[in-house]
């Protein structure tokens, strides 16, 4: 009878173990959670607002080729700046990693200079800071770009830096007549480093002087490009100066920049 009732129980199934449910943030908590993430982001939005924006020399480093743009720096325009907190967080974290990266070649007992000012002044004035210049086989010059994991796979696959990175590096090893620098990339995802060796090119250098140049004489004899691009192209839509251009009656003159000056 006793072994009847064992094998009668074993075949009852076992009572489910009561379920877990998941832990939930009290509301005054995600309360306090958000007015700081708001706090944050507002303090640091703060900046943005409307500002005059003005330069006497091209910048390498910058995105923005547009030939009518750069006329509008050379005058003078109201610049609306609109960034949002994480955007803010993303350049801080750029300066960040190139302290990090100075701070490697400090280590290395290879660090020559950090920040040194380019200048150039013929055929047209073109300005910039170089990051870093190293003791590696010979002085070599060094520009630190912070880059997502995309990005990196990408320039680590094809070997092959970003088109304003090689332009902006030219100019670089132009300034301090070296034949060969290093476009250093480090990775925000994982923290991977690609060092990527850039040659010194004088005929990319040339072309891409010439081209400044032209623009530059349009800036003196005070006239501006046409606008080069459509109103809902994304190289307009993503340009500082959209609402400041779009809203110039001044229609501006044909540039080519292609042809080479006899």
């Amino acid at each position: 009878m006793k072994a009847l009732i064992k094998n009668l129980k074993s075949m009852q199934p076992e009572p489910k173990k009561p379920k877990k449910l998941p832990e939930v943030t009290p509301e005054d908590n995600l309360n306090l959670e958000k007015s700081l993430l708001d706090a944050i982001s507002a303090n640091l939005e703060a900046s943005n607002g409307s500002f005059w924006k003005q330069s006497n020399s091209f910048a390498p480093s910058s995105t923005n080729q547009c030939p009518r743009y750069a006329v509008y720096r050379f005058r003078g325009y109201q610049q609306e700046i609109s960034f949002l907190g994480q955007t803010r967080r993303l350049f801080d974290l750029g300066n960040r990693i190139e302290d990090a990266v100075g701070q490697m070649f400090t280590d290395l007992g290879i660090l020559v200079d950090s920040q040194v000012e380019m200048n150039i002044h013929d055929p047209a004035p073109v300005r910039g800071y170089i990051d870093f210049i190293i003791d590696w086989d010979g002085e070599k010059v060094v520009e630190c770009k912070s880059i997502n994991e995309a990005g990196f796979a990408y320039r680590k696959a094809y070997h092959k830096p970003k088109d304003e990175h090689y332009r902006q590096i030219q100019f670089y090893l132009l300034s301090q007549n070296h034949d060969s620098g290093f476009l250093f990339y480090y990775c925000k995802n994982d923290s991977a480093i690609l060092p990527l060796l850039v040659k010194r090119d004088d005929k990319f250098i040339e072309t891409t002087m010439n081209k400044y140049a032209k623009i530059f004489k349009v800036f003196k004899d005070g006239n501006i490009p046409e606008r080069p691009y459509k109103k809902e192209s994304q190289n307009c839509s993503r340009c500082d100066a959209f609402t400041h251009c779009w809203s110039d009656q001044e229609n501006g003159i044909p540039v080519n920049l292609r042809k080479k000056d006899s």
